[in-house]
């Protein structure tokens, strides 16, 4: 992958694909699986995470969250690493 500053082109295969410029990428604030959408809450800190943070408590110290209105109206605030 290459950019001059106002296209990115990337090399796939022999192929030359290139963007006329960034395209913003979706941020997902939960992980949505088989069981719905969820968070995970530090019962010490009460912070609480996307399941996929780097920061994730000790499995001792969760609890599973099933929205952030919840983990809101619990008194958990949100991880400051992945905003969710």
């Amino acid at each position: 992958i290459t950019s001059n500053g106002q296209k990115i082109e990337a090399y796939k295969k022999g192929k030359k694909e290139a963007s006329a410029g960034l395209s913003p990428v979706p941020v997902s604030t939960a992980v949505q699986g088989e069981e719905g959408v969820f968070y995970i809450g530090n019962l010490k800190s009460r912070v609480f995470h996307r399941p996929d943070c780097s920061n994730l408590p000790a499995a001792k110290n969760q609890i599973r969250l099933p929205s952030r209105e919840e983990a809101l109206e619990k008194g958990y605030r949100p991880c400051k690493n992945c905003q969710p």
